[in-house]
């Protein structure tokens, strides 16, 4: 296991994991902040429950279950994509700097703003990695160009071949 992966992989899950843990046990405060989001994709979410504090627990439970996959490197690439896709609504539900009045919170919200972006890029990346391994497309290329290759020189042999059997032509 490559070092620098393992402690990127724990770094990020961790965070994951106790933001999780503590949002679960006390869903309230996001719950009232995130209401507006909430409310939005009820519309497309039609099944998600009516209590907001409720939903802020799932999207934690989502977060810790994920989180601790990723930390122990089990689904790695699924969880990091599972959890990037959790941090688009937490991050519009919960950090709407948009509608700050006041400076100093319209500057805060967007720093939260942009580091959560920041970590659905990470989780990104993470979830594209492929742990030094050639992607398919790779593969898929190097294989066609190695049988073009041998194809050549069987042509090759085979037309050098014909030409001795008939030095006339």
């Amino acid at each position: 296991m490559n070092p620098v992966r393992m402690a990127a992989r724990t770094m990020i899950a961790s965070t994951f994991v106790s933001l999780g843990a503590d949002a679960f046990r006390n869903p309230e405060p996001r719950a009232s902040t995130a209401k507006p989001v909430i409310d939005q994709m009820r519309g497309v979410v039609p099944q998600l429950p009516g209590d907001d504090a409720t939903v802020v627990r799932i999207d934690a439970g989502v977060k810790i279950l994920f989180g601790l996959l990723l930390l122990l490197g089990k689904f790695q690439r699924l969880s990091a994509l599972v959890l990037a896709g959790s941090m688009v609504p937490t991050t519009f539900g919960g950090h709407r700097f948009w509608e700050q009045e006041d400076p100093q919170a319209k500057t805060n919200q967007r720093i939260h703003f942009q580091k959560n972006a920041a970590v659905i890029g990470g989780l990104l990346f993470a979830a594209l990695d492929r742990k030094g391994k050639p992607s398919l497309g790779y593969r898929a290329g190097h294989a066609t160009s190695t049988a073009t290759r041998k194809a050549g020189k069987q042509a090759a042999k085979a037309a050098k071949k014909a030409g001795a059997l008939n030095p006339a032509g």
